[in-house]
């Protein structure tokens, strides 16, 4: 969605969430503050920007306190930064907005949907038995008889990560074979 401070706008992903987004994902502040569960919960028209966002619209200039217009959204937006680094897959994570859930879907996207959510386990809990929990609250709350297949995914990023280590070690591989080949056909031409 397109953000826009004074005559400076940005493409941008938006993401609604609980106030214990911040934490479950070990996002750094680096100005102002991110939003209570309060703030979150009333709706309050507030986003906390990463560092990309942050650069590009306000350049040197602090955006805490500041307003923007988040979309088409006539609301002025109370502005916090944030920094989360890179993200998985070469993402820029910093590329983003968070904004409290009840707000995006009342300000920005005119509904209550719900498209995904994030779960963060406690170090030494079992992950497997938390997904099977979320998936048994999710069948419920979707009303999903037995013997009825989901109509959602639960998966956990290891999942993501063994995946992408899989196919690294395989074109790792494969371009050794084909560094190998090419010095055995460089050998036989000599």
């Amino acid at each position: 969605m397109t953000v826009v401070y004074g005559n400076r706008n940005w493409q941008t992903s938006a993401t609604g969430s609980t106030a214990a987004y911040f934490q479950t994902n070990n996002w750094r502040l680096a100005s102002g503050r991110f939003f209570t569960e309060a703030e979150a919960a009333a709706g309050r028209a507030a986003c906390v920007i990463g560092s990309t966002v942050r650069r590009e619209l306000y350049g040197a200039e602090s955006p805490v306190g500041t307003e923007m217009r988040v979309r088409a959204s006539p609301a002025r937006w109370w502005v916090s930064s944030a920094s989360k680094g890179q993200g998985g897959m070469g993402m820029d994570a910093d590329d983003t907005i968070i904004i409290p859930l009840r707000t995006l879907q009342r300000r920005v996207r005119g509904n209550d949907d719900v498209t995904g959510l994030q779960v963060a386990v406690k170090e030494g809990a079992s992950v497997d038995a938390v997904i099977e929990q979320i998936k048994g609250l999710l069948r419920e709350r979707r009303k999903i008889t037995e013997g009825e297949d989901d109509n959602f995914s639960v998966f956990d990023t290891r999942q993501i990560a063994d995946t992408l280590s899989s196919m690294i070690r395989t074109l790792t591989m494969l371009l050794g074979s084909v560094a190998a080949i090419s010095l055995l056909v460089g050998g036989i031409g000599s």
